[in-house]
């Protein structure tokens, strides 16, 4: 039984990996990584003749974090380069208009675009198995911890393509088509927290009322989305960045009582020393983190993937 690839998913396979482009992201992509697990190793190993069990285990689970937090940034700067001319590239080379014609559905052309940004994804999650080996290794770090934090970088990675290639269907150029991609990640990732705390400011000056910004505002950010699913017991040990990123989410959540509501005078009270609540020894990520965080990005992901589809749509003559 034969197995049918989509056509535009084994052009882009080809097309990509024939080139010097990926190969050269790859190499740059593992060294990176090797820097990092080189540093934070060397910064956190222990000294002299003893060996200190609870340093050995904290530097495992900190250095399979680094390597998480370094892998999603690389990923969310190589993505954007690497996706952006999907079909912009097809609409500058005037090949967009034969492939319209095909039997190939719109939404066909679109997921078979992502796939391969997938391909590729999934080649530089597989080469940096061995990184996350030394991490486990280490000590402290279970399998399943790792299976979470690589399958969380792939979700991820999946939604922000789709976002990518649904963003690259309303540019004539390739030029323009990354540059709204790159403008696009970075509101994506710095764009809610700065809304998060421009309304806070104004909130502040006016006065001790009890309306606050929605937590939910710092929900689309992929950072939150993978912190959220590799969080241990206690967000407070440790100092690497998702682990920073836990307890900023976990005060905003603390101190709002809820993603979507403003908290009571109560629930103020309760958490006014450092934003956790007086008497937790042990403050935890709230577990509807990941579930919210996925939900708002993958609204966001269909939405433009629908409206991408619907610009396929358009009759040709638009494309000259």
């Amino acid at each position: 039984m034969s197995v049918h690839l989509n056509p535009v998913l084994g052009r882009e396979l080809k097309e990509r990996m024939r080139g010097l482009r990926a190969f050269l992201a790859l190499l740059v992509f593992l060294g990176l990584l090797t820097l990092t697990v080189w540093f934070v190793y060397t910064a956190n190993r222990s000294s002299g003749f003893g060996v200190d069990l609870e340093r050995q285990t904290r530097l495992g689970r900190d250095l399979l974090e680094w390597l998480l937090s370094i892998m999603l940034l690389l990923l969310l700067f190589l993505l954007p380069g690497l996706t952006s001319g999907a079909i912009a590239g097809e609409r500058e080379r005037q090949t967009l208009l034969p492939l319209q014609i095909t039997p190939l559905t719109p939404r066909s052309i679109l997921w078979g675009k992502v796939m391969a940004a997938l391909a590729y994804l999934v080649l530089l999650i597989v080469a940096a198995l061995p990184m996350f080996a030394v991490a486990y290794e280490l000590g402290g770090v279970t399998l399943g911890a790792v299976v979470q934090g690589v399958l969380s970088l792939l979700v991820v990675g999946v939604l922000v393509a789709s976002m990518v290639v649904a963003i690259s269907t309303f540019a004539r150029r390739v030029q323009t088509a990354t540059l709204m991609s790159y403008t696009f990640t970075a509101l994506l990732c710095i764009g809610a927290p700065l809304v998060y705390g421009g309304i806070s400011l104004v909130d502040s000056s006016r006065g001790n009322d009890l309306a606050n910004a929605p937590a939910a505002l710092l929900a689309v950010n992929p950072a939150v989305f993978v912190a959220s699913v590799t969080a241990g017991e206690n967000i407070r040990v440790g100092s690497t960045p998702l682990r920073a990123l836990r307890q900023g989410v976990t005060d905003v959540y603390e101190r709002n009582g809820g993603w979507f509501s403003s908290p009571d005078t109560d629930r103020r009270a309760q958490v006014a020393q450092g934003g956790f609540v007086v008497g937790d020894p042990v403050s935890k990520m709230p577990g509807t983190t990941w579930v919210v965080s996925l939900g708002a990005q993958a609204g966001l992901a269909l939405l433009l993937f629908g409206l991408a589809t619907r610009r396929l749509r358009i009759p040709a003559e638009t494309e000259r």
